[in-house]
Order: structure tokens, then C-alpha cells, then sequence
């Protein structure tokens, strides 16, 4: 009996074909080609970017003129307060003026500071003749304050009716605490500040 000899598998003989067919590849003999195709791996991914969003913006014309109306200016009225009326000390006669012709009945208005808290008081005398010494003062109609240091004899006699025009008289204002009435007849004037002028019958 003859034995078998032992059969080779396919796949090696597959194998071995593929093994020697690669030399003759490599030295480019034989009419056959092997060709080696490779995938690519890589896969080429096509991106569209989104449109670029345009935004417009409406300005102003730059020609556009802007009325600006000021507010009026605040003018603060301050009213000065009143002027303090400083009084004198003195009296000072503001009628008749020195050198006037007066009348035989006439008045006397006088300045001078009230009395405060004191028993003074301004008096009102005329004397006949004032360079004659042997003439007496007589003492006028006590004055009455009409405010603002003004003060006012009335009646003041200047003289009598049978005195001549022109008679030159002494007419004075003094503040004293002398106690005077009205007719009362002083050879010389009382202590105290005094203002006299000189005025002549009309």
C-alpha cells in the first residue's frame, strides 16, 4: 500500500504565493501590478461661515442748530434798612433862620435829643434888644416833640405892636431842669446847652 503524502492547508499556500509574488513587484518584473490602496482616514468637513450682521445707525444731521433759552438771572432786592436818627446833645434853632424878619407872633422849631429819665426839658426865651444889658429874657410856650428830634414852640411872642420894624431880638433854645413857665422873666439864661440866633422885627 502507498502512502499519503500529507495535503497542505489553502490558506498557507495563499500565503506563500503572496511571498514570492512581492520580490517580483519590488524588481518590476512580470506583467502583473500590485497596487496598495489606502483609505484616507481624514474626513474633510466643509464649514459656511453665517453672514456678518450689519447694524445701521441713524445720526443727526450735523447741520442741526440747539437753541439753548438761559433762565433768567434771580435779582435779590434788599431793602437797606432805615437810617438810624442820631439826635444832638445841643439844640440846634431850624426856624426862623438867623437874620430873618419875623412877625410879632410867630413860632420856633427847634433839634435837639428827647430828655431820658431826667427832669431836662429845652425851652424856648427872646430878649429885646441884645446888646442892651438891662433887658431881660422871657421865657416862650413850652415845646412839644413832634418826633424825630424835632421839637416846636408856639406861640412865640417877638416884641410888642408898638415895637418899630427892624427892632433886633434874641431868640434862644436851651435844655435845662430848671422849672420855667410861659411870661416868666430871667435876667440871664438858664444852665444848660443852648443855641440862640438874632432876628429882627418885620
Amino acid at each position: 500500500m502507498k502512502a499519503r503524502r500529507p495535503m497542505l492547508p489553502v490558506g498557507a499556500i495563499l500565503f506563500a504565493l503572496v511571498v514570492a509574488a512581492l520580490p517580483l513587484a519590488a524588481c518590476g518584473g512580470g506583467d502583473h501590478e500590485v497596487v496598495s490602496t489606502v483609505s484616507p482616514t481624514a474626513q474633510a468637513v466643509t464649514v459656511t461661515p453665517a453672514p456678518t450682521e450689519t447694524l445701521t445707525v441713524t445720526l443727526p444731521p450735523t447741520d442741526e442748530v440747539v437753541t439753548v433759552t438761559p433762565s433768567p438771572t434771580e435779582v435779590a432786592t434788599v431793602a437797606p434798612s432805615p437810617t438810624e436818627v442820631l439826635c444832638p446833645d445841643t439844640p440846634s434853632i431850624l426856624r426862623p433862620e438867623p437874620g430873618a424878619a419875623v412877625a410879632m407872633i410867630t413860632e420856633v422849631e427847634l433839634e435837639v435829643e428827647p430828655p431820658e429819665l431826667s427832669d431836662q426839658h429845652p425851652h424856648v426865651l427872646v430878649r429885646p434888644i441884645p446888646d442892651d444889658p438891662n433887658q431881660d429874657y422871657w421865657v416862650q410856650a413850652k415845646p412839644t416833640s413832634m418826633g424825630n428830634c424835632r421839637w416846636i414852640s408856639k406861640p412865640v411872642y417877638v416884641g410888642e405892636r408898638t415895637d418899630p420894624s427892624g427892632l433886633p431880638f434874641r431868640i434862644c433854645a436851651v435844655v435845662t431842669d430848671d422849672t420855667l413857665s410861659r411870661g416868666q422873666r430871667l435876667y440871664e439864661l438858664p444852665q444848660g446847652p443852648s443855641h440862640c440866633i438874632d432876628v429882627t422885627r418885620q
